[in-house]
């Protein structure tokens, strides 16, 4: 125990903490008003909080004052936390955890990586402080927070402020009009947050184990488009097969809202979690309190009886721990024929149901005693874990069925018919990718982000690449589609709309290229789409127990056939596009056998014959008179080449010139072929790491057949990204491209002709701003006739890396700020004098790199004796 003058004097250390803090914090408002200044989540965090206050909705009622909206708010939320009461669930889990590898005693080290994990604006509590609080003054609260967590590892207990949280309203819907249109986001504190991200840090790194390959939310390795992918397959196969198949999407009921703890204590026994485990799991469900912010005014508060909070760390890994007994149930089921899955053709898989979260898709024959069973367990499931099915909101799809007999269904479920195309996980099922009509989501998701009037706030790099991404992962965009995005792009680029165009200061080619190449660096739509799409194929290659793997290696009966590969004979769904993406590649000069190769060790993994490993293709199209005589056309290598000598089985012996040349020939090409240790890799020829990167094949392609560019660009990060851009390409705006002949003499000094080069270095203003500039440098003064020459000077000064640096980026500063000037006196007619732009220079030129640098400790009254003295 801490004795009173202890606690006085942390008391006192904590107030003066807060007190720096508030400074700290009116400093980040300060540089949250320039636009272009970005500084890690501290800078977002206060854009996002002024733009959500903007934004907030206003609940309103007009029979209803603030006190009675409260009640109201409250009593809901806790009708629908009280107990379930539900019994337990008997279930028998796969292979059980050692669960002695999460219940180590913690350590400092954890509890600080934990902390250092979370954002620095993230779980603000009471007092606004976050975890940036934390990090600052590490040494200082170290001690408290760590007796906090050990007291809850000794006695799986959290005090009754430590889990306080606010619950936040975020509508579901547009014109939100009960209680049940909102979505319930919990607002949690940073010493709960602590203890809750060091248990997911830790159950992140077993549970991948004991969950089910029907489920691919949150699991390192396991991919969210995996489950559309696969239902996409089934639906192509089972049209041209003729069969006939349910799909049964599922709704549940507030699903997070619902959970029974006890089911969930119970599914984590089952699962092999220890005693302890489950006491800190229990404590962290049990002990929270929450309070309803309605229109910012929080309710009373009230505990929970039930659910897990959404925005609790550990909430994404309860969930799939809560769905695991759906998968047991179901797998229980369809081994005893209650249930009847889709038999994957060519292999020994039979699938039943796919799962991601509370997103439930139930897959198999089409049959009243099938869906009737379906029913009847979905309602078992109900009473044991407290998940509940919305039957009314639960959808029917049937294929190779008439309407008639989906209708009959139907009405026996009471539940809604629909049909193809489906969405489900945001992408849709059983459409075909190739029209253009499928693809208008992508495009109106496009324009209505691209607004105008947020050009000047998105990210340029991040927004212009990102928006089709999810898309583009899985599907071949039609040419006409790309162009259609890319025309998008173009017009947001520049600030153009569908009524007023504007210039296109650059080639699109040139704005593609990546910066490297003399680019900016936004990378065309074509390259990300096929790069994405090329990861399925290296993915297919390197992972052989997933079981998206197993259904598109039976549908398409790959068995030792390369992953590209493609019959006439397997149905036309996505991987056909996937697969003939090879086609396309080679048009960039790109080839898939090239780039992703096998790295030999052992040769228990490669076949000997169907294999490219030894020269630019298989040993099948080398020497096919040899390859008739093989008894096991699939063998491996290590069946064949053996500590240097071969092991030949044919089905005759070589009588024939051609049959005994060919099998002289492959003896010399293989028998000194030196075997390694390990196993069979797949390694990508693009990357060091030998690892397939979607950025490296991207890279690849936007550098294909690009035009020659200026050789002497620097993309220097502290130079913010559109004034880098208007002095590398030299695309100043000025009277000279808006006039083909005749130029007119210069807005500001009415000497000489208007050019770039002119408003840029030699007008008398711009003359006696470089003056200064070079006297503040320390630099002897340069004659420079025009921007290039301005930029080859500049990024071949000095000797120094840093200081060259700073060089540069005053060079571009005062570039970039003698043309505002310039506009400045032409559309708002306000005259700047040099000193002023010089001043500016100083300041601006300061604030880029003191909050672009990493590690820059930068003085302000030494950068104004000399910028360099700084270094």
């Amino acid at each position: 125990m801490l004795s009173e003058d202890e606690i006085s004097e942390r008391r006192s250390d904590f107030q003066k903490i807060a007190k720096m803090e508030r400074f700290l914090v009116d400093d980040i408002k300060q540089r949250a008003k320039i636009k272009w200044v970005t500084d890690g989540d501290e800078n977002s965090a206060f854009f996002h909080e002024r733009t959500g206050l903007q934004d907030c909705l206003l609940i309103t009622n007009g029979l209803l004052n603030q006190k009675q909206l409260n009640l109201r708010f409250s009593d809901f939320i806790k009708r629908n936390s009280e107990k379930g009461g539900h019994p337990d669930q008997s279930s028998s889990a796969p292979d059980p955890l050692a669960s002695s590898s999460i219940e180590v005693p913690i350590t400092i080290e954890e509890i600080k990586e934990a902390i250092w994990a979370c954002g620095n604006e993230k779980s603000p509590g009471p007092d606004g402080f976050s975890f940036k609080l934390i990090k600052r003054h590490w040494e200082t609260m170290k001690h408290d927070i760590v007796n906090v967590v050990k007291h809850f590892e000794r006695h799986g207990d959290i005090s009754r402020g430590c889990n306080a949280s606010f619950i936040t309203l975020i509508p579901k819907m547009k014109d939100p009009l009960i209680v049940g249109d909102y979505r319930l986001i919990s607002l949690i504190g940073y010493m709960y947050k602590i203890i809750a991200k060091l248990l997911s840090s830790r159950l992140k790194r077993v549970i991948g184990g004991c969950i089910g390959d029907v489920q691919s939310a949150f699991l390192e390795g396991r991919n969210i488009l995996e489950g559309p992918l696969i239902i996409n397959e089934m639906y192509s196969w089972a049209k041209k097969s003729n069969e006939k198949m349910l799909l049964f999407k599922v709704d549940f009921n507030k699903a997070s809202d619902s959970v029974n703890w006890k089911y969930l204590d119970h599914i984590q026994m089952q699962l092999g979690f220890g005693e302890k485990w489950r006491r800190w799991i229990q404590s962290c469900l049990k002990t929270p309190t929450l309070s309803v912010l309605v229109n910012g005014s929080p309710t009373k508060e009230f505990g929970m009886g039930r659910g897990i909070r959404q925005g609790d760390p550990l909430s994404p890994f309860l969930s799939l721990i809560a769905m695991e007994g759906l998968h047991i149930v179901m797998e229980e089921a369809c081994a005893k024929g209650i249930f009847r899955g889709m038999q994957v053709p060519n292999s020994e898989v039979r699938i039943s149901h796919l799962l991601y979260v509370d997103d439930a898709l139930f897959i198999g024959e089409w049959s009243d005693d099938n869906i009737k069973n379906l029913a009847r367990i979905l309602r078992c499931f109900h009473v044991s874990s407290g998940l509940k099915v919305k039957f009314n909101k639960s959808r029917i799809f049937g294929i190779g069925v008439d309407r008639q007999e989906v209708s009959r269904l139907v009405e026996l479920l009471g539940c809604q018919p629909f049909d193809f195309p489906l969405t489900y996980l945001g992408v849709p099922i059983g459409a075909n990718m190739k029209y253009k009509r499928h693809w208008m989501p992508v495009i109106e998701r496009f324009q209505s982000h691209l607004n105008i009037w947020k050009s000047k706030t998105l990210s340029l790099g991040a927004v212009l690449g990102s928006l089709p991404t999810f898309y583009f992962s899985l599907f071949v965009a039609p040419t006409g589609v790309i162009k259609k995005l890319e025309s998008i792009r173009r017009r947001f680029l520049w600030g153009g709309t569908d009524e007023k165009k504007r210039i296109n200061w650059l080639a699109w080619q040139s704005v593609t290229a990546p910066k490297e190449t003399g680019g900016l660096g936004m990378g065309s739509l074509r390259a990300l789409n096929l790069s994405l799409i090329t990861k399925w194929i290296w993915r297919l290659k390197v992972d052989n127990s997933g079981l998206w793997s197993k259904v598109i290696k039976g549908i398409h009966n790959l068995h030792g056939k390369p992953a590209q590969h493609i019959c006439k004979k397997t149905p036309p769904g996505v991987w056909s596009r996937v697969a003939g993406v090879q086609d396309e590649l080679k048009k960039f000069g790109i080839d898939i056998d090239e780039v992703i190769i096998k790295k030999i060790g052992l040769g228990d993994e490669t076949m000997f014959w169907l294999d490219k490993w030894i020269g630019g293709s298989t040993l099948k199209d080398f020497f096919p008179e040899a390859y008739k005589l093989e008894c096991h056309k699939h063998c491996k290598i290590s069946n064949r080449l053996q500590h240097g000598t071969m092991n030949w089985e044919w089905k005759s012996t070589p009588r024939m010139v051609d049959q005994i040349s060919e099998v002289n020939m492959l003896t010399n090409t293989v028998s000194d072929y030196q075997l390694m240790d390990g196993r069979d890799k797949w390694r990508c020829t693009l990357s060091s790491d030998g690892v397939f990167h979607v950025d490296a094949l991207r890279f690849k392609f936007d550098c294909w057949n690009i035009p020659s560019m200026e050789t002497h660009l620097r993309w220097i990060h502290e130079i913010p990204l559109k004034g880098k851009f208007r002095q590398n390409t030299n695309r100043m705006r000025s009277t000279q491209t808006r006039y083909s002949t005749g130029l007119p003499l210069c807005t500001y000094c009415g000497t000489a002709e208007e050019d770039a080069s002119h408003v840029i270095l030699r007008c008398p203003m711009a003359v006696q701003v470089w003056d200064w500039v070079f006297r503040w440098c320390d630099i002897p003064n340069v004659q420079l006739a025009s921007v290039e020459e301005l930029l080859k000077f500049s990024s071949q000064w000095g000797t120094c890396t840093k200081r060259r640096k700073s060089f540069i980026s005053i060079c571009y500063g005062t570039a970039w700020l003698l043309w505002k000037a310039r506009c400045d006196w032409v559309f708002k007619k306000s005259r700047i004098s040099p000193v002023k732009v010089a001043d500016l220079v100083k300041s601006t030129v300061f604030l880029w790199i003191k909050y672009r640098r990493e590690h820059c400790n930068f003085q302000w009254i030494d950068w104004c004796i000399n910028p360099f003295l700084c270094l």
